[in-house]
């Protein structure tokens, strides 16, 4: 799974990516590979300071998205000959998190 979120032409608007990559094998033999890529636009007015926006952005936003995506990826593996693919629900709340300590205890390099 990947999640972009990247500000469009207008100031306060965003378009939110949700990508998600599912390589099925059976004794090491590929079955299938399915990758979607779903994304929205989403507009954040009078969102005053960047880490509320960036929360929105990465836990809110994809939240909305994923029902469809898991849908998506379900009917396309049904279709596809194969039992239904349930993805598990995803909490991107702690992705975000992770993110961000991820983020924090990155070095900043030496001079």
């Amino acid at each position: 799974m990947d999640l972009n979120a990247a500000r469009l032409a207008e100031a306060d608007m965003f378009e939110v990516e949700l990508k998600i990559r599912v390589d099925a094998k059976n004794d090491g033999k590929p079955l299938f590979l399915l990758e979607v890529a779903y994304a929205g636009i989403f507009r954040l007015s009078n969102v005053v300071d960047t880490a509320t926006q960036q929360m929105i952005l990465l836990i809110q936003a994809p939240h909305m998205l994923f029902p469809f995506v898991r849908r998506i990826v379900s009917d396309v593996v049904r279709d596809g000959g194969m039992p239904p693919l349930m993805i598990e629900p995803i909490d991107f709340m702690q992705l975000y998190q992770a993110r961000v300590a991820q983020a924090t205890t990155a070095p900043q390099g030496t001079a």
